[in-house]
């Protein structure tokens, strides 16, 4: 459980990076 919970915020937090940087650095990820 702890694993999924440290993905979850790692994951949460990769969203609002995208969010703030907008979709140019999204489009660069992938």
């Amino acid at each position: 459980s702890i694993f999924k919970a440290f993905a979850r915020a790692l994951r949460e937090a990769v969203t609002l990076n995208e969010n703030i940087k907008g979709v140019l650095s999204t489009k660069g990820s992938l």
